[in-house]
């Protein structure tokens, strides 16, 4: 009797890594969406709305909702190009460290100002949820200059 190989790993190795082909679709939500966060939290600061501060927490979870497929996409398209030049393996690396630390940053103001807002507590200043989501901001706006110079070349922008 002999046995049946049954081989489905072609199958799915293309279609990860057509999931990792989107990933350029995938990032602009997620910057904009936390962008607008931060933008909502600072402006109800220096123009006094309170409402808009409230904004930017469901806001700043919908970011991060929107970070899980960019992360994904972005793992497998790392995972599936052959980066042989140590130079360009190292940036990959860079661009994947400082979207996880901003990931990091992001969920762990989105955990204080939703304990915040069903606590009213005043105990953890609202200036630490500012900090955290400045942090993330500026992680992904470096993080996305990296991943952009990747896809566009070095010289994409000047600086």
């Amino acid at each position: 009797m002999q046995s049946v190989e049954v081989v489905a790993e072609p199958v799915a190795r293309g279609a990860l890594a057509l999931v990792g082909q989107l990933h350029p679709l995938t990032v602009h939500f997620p910057i904009a969406w936390l962008l607008l966060a931060l933008l909502l939290e600072l402006g109800g600061v220096v123009l006094r709305r309170p409402g808009w501060q409230r904004a930017s927490v469901p806001l700043l979870g919908l970011a991060l909702a929107s970070f899980l497929p960019s992360i994904a996409s972005g793992l497998l398209r790392a995972s599936a190009g052959a980066n042989d030049d140590p130079t360009e393996l190292a940036a990959v690396l860079d661009h994947r460290n400082l979207m996880l630390a901003a990931t990091a940053c992001g969920t762990l103001a989105l955990a204080l100002g939703l304990w915040q807002r069903r606590h009213q507590d005043r105990r953890a200043p609202r200036w630490a949820y500012r900090a955290l989501l400045i942090a993330a901001a500026l992680l992904v706006l470096t993080g996305a200059h990296l991943g952009a110079s990747l896809v566009y070349g070095a010289h994409n922008l000047p600086f």
